[in-house]
């Protein structure tokens, strides 16, 4: 078997490169047969993705939940996808408890177990392991863009100056044929409980219970939009009165006059979607659990 690294030569704004070389050794050193591929853009890494996937070979995303995304939206066939977790954002990683140190997150690829998991499927086509938003999500996604590097500080800085300027927008949530309309902060569907770079927003959401979570965080003012944003911190965002988060196994959205939504970290324009879980579609290599 030959393991085929895909490295996303911009996440972390070029800063990982160290933890590909460190990688590479380690493999080396192990004599496990492999190749590593750099793509120069988009492009290149979505035609490497086709490729790649339909020889049989495992492929390893050294990235972060965009380049993931970007991967398993690009692929002709099922494939046996590893992580290296080297991004600005982790979640997919951290879901499923693989480590950001790179030799550990490489043993578990060599001497894990596959995982099959659960993605949710956007207008038949678009496919998120993570989750969907709109709202002061995407808002500090394209605010991010305004700095050069994507460090925590610049996130925290982004997050405050949103958190005071955004305004609440309506969206259209269409469950087993009944529509509700919320005036909302934050409005999202989860497969991870994790999002936005290590933050605890679906308490209820697991990779592979067949389901999807919705949530959506009502405006409610910004003293509120402050409360929300401290629980946050202290993991208990789904206790607030403001919160609502229902188990799916397809949702409708429709949006008022928003139609940009980030899709595991990647923005989107999508004004209207229909989302469903296919269940246990990837499958991932993970921890092997220890059995007594």
């Amino acid at each position: 078997m030959v393991y085929n690294i895909l490295f996303n030569r911009r996440t972390n704004r070029g800063g990982s490169v160290t933890a590909l070389n460190t990688a590479a050794l380690f493999l080396k050193n192990k004599n496990i047969q492999h190749k590593i591929y750099m793509p120069k853009n988009l492009q290149e890494t979505e035609f490497l993705a086709k490729r790649l996937s339909g020889n049989g070979d495992t492929i390893i995303v050294a990235g972060g939940d965009g380049t993931i995304f970007n991967v398993i939206n690009n692929c002709d066939s099922t494939i046996s996808l590893g992580i290296l977790p080297l991004g600005t954002g982790n979640d997919i990683a951290k879901m499923l408890g693989i480590p950001t140190n790179i030799k550990d997150a490489i043993d578990i690829i060599l001497d894990g177990e596959k995982k099959a998991v659960d993605y949710a499927l956007i207008n038949k086509e678009v496919l998120s392991l993570s989750f969907i938003s709109y709202g002061i999500a995407t808002d500090i996604v394209v605010g991010m863009g305004d700095y050069k590097s994507n460090n925590k500080l610049n996130y925290f800085l982004t997050l405050l100056k949103r958190v005071f300027k955004f305004e609440a927008k309506k969206y259209t949530a269409i469950i087993d044929g009944k529509a509700t309309t919320y005036l909302a902060d934050f409005f999202s569907i989860h497969n991870c409980t994790y999002a936005g770079g290590g933050m605890y927003l679906c308490h209820h959401a697991v990779i592979d219970d067949g389901l999807l979570n919705f949530m959506v965080v009502e405006y409610k003012g910004k003293i509120r939009r402050v409360l929300n944003l401290i629980s946050i911190l202290t993991k208990t965002l789904h206790k607030q009165p403001n919160v609502t988060a229902v188990a799916v196994e397809k949702i409708k959205v429709v949006c008022d006059k928003d139609d940009l939504c980030c899709v595991d970290g990647e923005l989107l324009e999508i004004k209207e979607m229909e989302v469903e879980v296919v269940t246990k579609g990837i499958e991932v290599f993970v921890r092997k659990e220890v059995t007594i």
